[in-house]
């Protein structure tokens, strides 16, 4: 997962959950939720890389 800050304060412990942590708090619709999840997780996935860039949405 990415070395950065949540909303929070807290520091990514890189935990497999990380990326679905900030769903509830995102407030965007689900369908929103689902493309970024889609989109955020397809970065990862093409730079095999466990950060997609996009911090603080869902799926990074």
């Amino acid at each position: 997962m990415c070395q950065h800050k949540h909303n929070n304060g807290t520091e990514d412990e890189s935990h497999p959950w990380s990326p679905f942590t900030n769903i509830p708090g995102s407030g965007l619709p689900w369908k929103v939720v689902l493309a970024r999840l889609a989109t955020n997780n397809w970065i990862k996935i093409r730079t095999l890389s466990m950060c997609c860039g996009n911090y603080n949405e869902p799926g990074c």
